[in-house]
């Protein structure tokens, strides 16, 4: 799958830098974007389970690159912008935990279609490169660090237990982080720590997450697909030896 030029090189100054230093305050969390259009499902989603954030990663961002404004949105399409930003956003605080991003907000992190094509070409050409063992690189600014830390649990069914998070935090004031970059860092992080479940599909050569390591096709209907497609070939094959047999 072709992606960025030069394999990578996603910009990170053409996306948008905002405060992440501080916690929405009591009074703002019902006007916050974020808190007013989080719903359970999404919750349940991306909270779950590593491999559930890793196959919304694969299996739907960066599947999914006819990004359009909302202004030239398919009706029915189901998805703006801002509702993919909210998605990011989920993903980046389960990913990367509390403190990752202001929720507290009035508007999403303002990501126009041009920048989720990137980030989700830059996704899906990183994951290839990775499974074809020629690296996923992303370029770091030079002031960027990283922060390795435990912490507690407060939202899903592992509330209450410990885990181990790596935060990214991009150049210039510590609380300002740049959405796009950070985003992709912790995309990275994911597929390191869960690449077991990362397969490409025996029949189709999609590349799929598992939910189970013994499994090689990326759905059912294509195992079965595949498995009628050999069948038939081998009843080919071995017809053919049997008209050669009779000849000779």
């Amino acid at each position: 799958m072709d992606g960025l030029p030069d394999g990578q090189n996603f910009d990170p100054g053409s996306a948008l830098e905002f405060d992440t230093n501080s916690e929405p305050a009591p009074s703002s969390r019902s006007s916050a974007w974020f808190y007013r259009t989080i719903t359970p499902d999404l919750v349940r989603r991306f909270g779950a389970r590593p491999i559930d954030r890793l196959k919304w990663l694969i299996e739907d961002f960066a599947r999914r690159q006819e990004y359009r404004d909302a202004s030239s949105a398919r009706a029915g399409d189901g998805w703006t912008p801002e509702s993919v930003a909210r998605e990011m956003a989920l993903f980046l605080l389960y990913q990367n935990g509390p403190g990752t991003l202001s929720l507290g907000a009035e508007t999403p992190p303002a990501m126009p279609a041009k920048i989720l094509r990137e980030l989700s070409m830059a996704v899906a050409d990183g994951v290839e490169r990775f499974l074809r063992a020629e690296g996923w690189a992303v370029t770091v600014p030079a002031k960027t660090r990283r922060t390795i830390r435990t912490e507690t649990i407060l939202l899903g069914p592992e509330k209450g237990t410990m885990r181990a998070v790596a935060t990214w935090m991009s150049p210039g004031a510590a609380k300002n982080r740049d959405f796009g970059l950070v985003f992709l860092l912790a995309a990275q992080d994911l597929l390191f720590s869960e690449f077991d479940y990362v397969a490409r599909c025996k029949g189709c050569g999609l590349v799929f997450v598992r939910e189970d390591l013994r499994q090689t096709f990326c759905s059912t209907r294509c195992g079965n697909s595949t498995r009628m497609r050999e069948s038939r070939n081998r009843r080919k094959l071995n017809a053919a030896q049997a008209r050669k047999g009779r000849k000779s």
